[in-house]
């Protein structure tokens, strides 16, 4: 039994996701728009969850906020971990 879908994993994170291809994520935020709303529509009880962000990033949310992309989200799931490896580092905070 499917109890929900995560639509991605670490969009946020450069080993996840081709900054050079899709710099400002709008590829990446059409691409859920529209597959929660093929979910949505076909499945209206199963929750879509946005894929784990991944390091917390305020900045991200904001932006996936003015796609459209959060509220077609139940749900959004978050690595804790404030800073990651291969994106941003520490002395840059």
């Amino acid at each position: 039994m499917i109890e929900a879908v995560m639509l991605w994993n670490e969009p946020n994170n450069k080993s996840h996701w081709d900054f050079e291809i899709d710099q400002d994520w709008s590829l990446f935020a059409e691409m859920v728009n529209l597959t929660a709303d093929a979910l949505h529509e076909e499945h209206p009880k199963l929750p879509v969850v946005l894929g784990g962000i991944s390091p917390i990033d305020p900045l991200f949310m904001e932006r996936m906020k003015n796609y459209g992309v959060i509220p077609r989200m139940d749900a959004v799931a978050v690595h804790g971990f404030p800073l990651d490896w291969n994106h941003w580092q520490i002395h840059e905070w």
